[in-house]
């Protein structure tokens, strides 16, 4: 919403009065539709952040995986113009995925929030990549719990019925004495600690697994790499992994109609939704900027 309002004022014309001639105005300045990345991260994929470098590494991550694992994924191709023109900077986009740094202490604020009142004089970390090892690594770690319980009901219910079905066969044994108990409990308990321990292995192996880097040379660990050519980069990537996760190319709007024209608005349940109003005209700078451009 802010970048959209930067533009208008320096790149097209004077803001209008109200937010309601704005709105009838970019409606139609954009007819095709308007998606908002910020927006589809949170309505759409639910990201724990909607911080635009968070959003870029994350969708970066899991193209890679779908990659990885054979899924649908999107493909980037870079040419190279330095042998053409001096004044382009490349600047190294890779990634890590590191065990190592899977349980590292970060800046919660900054991996909410993308900012910290700190700033460089955080004692904690900063690095997205770091960030996003330890969330993997505890969603990994949440999925094999929940599978081992399910798991251990299943046996349970198995068990139950097995007994169920074999009291009428034979004579029932008893062993309810305490003692029995108490050591039926503690083997229980040390299996689910070597499990525990076996799946911890497991997750750290998979996140080893998946250790890559997208590109030969070593990227920049400092966060907050902003620059209008990197976030129009950053900003293209999120939407083909939107597209190609949710979406469909050869429909309209990319298949994506229910997130087009709606903007993020913090803090709010809902969007706000660019669309022409019967009670809200477009503005006159607008209206002349239109009629010069078709002219000519």
């Amino acid at each position: 919403m802010v970048d959209l309002i930067f533009l208008y004022q320096n790149l097209y014309a004077d803001l209008p009065p109200t937010l309601a001639v704005f709105i009838s105005d970019v409606f139609e300045m954009f007819p095709a539709g308007i998606f908002d990345t910020k927006h589809m991260a949170e309505f759409c994929s639910r990201f724990p952040a909607s911080f635009l470098e968070y959003v870029y590494k994350k969708c970066q991550r899991e193209n890679f995986l779908d990659v990885k694992n054979s899924e649908q994924q999107f493909s980037l191709h870079f040419h190279d113009y330095r042998h053409y023109v001096d004044c382009i900077e490349y600047i190294p986009c890779g990634f890590h995925m590191e065990t190592t740094r899977a349980q590292t202490t970060f800046c919660t604020n900054f991996a909410a929030h993308g900012w910290c009142k700190n700033g460089v004089a955080c004692s904690l970390t900063h690095d997205l990549d770091i960030i996003l090892d330890n969330e993997q690594f505890v969603t990994e770690k949440k999925k094999r719990r929940r599978a081992r319980k399910t798991a251990k009901k299943r046996r349970a219910s198995s068990e139950s019925l097995q007994d169920h079905a074999g009291q009428g066969d034979m004579d029932t044994l008893q062993t309810d004495s305490p003692v029995v108990n108490e050591m039926n409990v503690s083997l229980g308990d040390k299996s689910e600690m070597d499990a525990d321990a076996g799946n911890d292995a497991k997750v750290k192996l998979n996140v080893e697994d998946c250790r890559a880097r997208a590109c030969d040379e070593s990227p920049s660990k400092h966060s907050g790499i902003h620059r209008a050519g990197f976030d129009a980069f950053m900003t293209g990537l999120s939407m083909a992994r939107f597209v190609c996760k949710y979406g469909a190319l050869p429909k309209q709007h990319f298949g994506l109609a229910e997130y087009v024209n709606k903007l993020c608005l913090s803090g709010k349940d809902m969007g706000l939704l660019i669309s022409k109003s019967s009670f809200a005209k477009t503005s006159i700078d607008h209206r002349n900027k239109l009629a010069t451009i078709k002219s000519k």
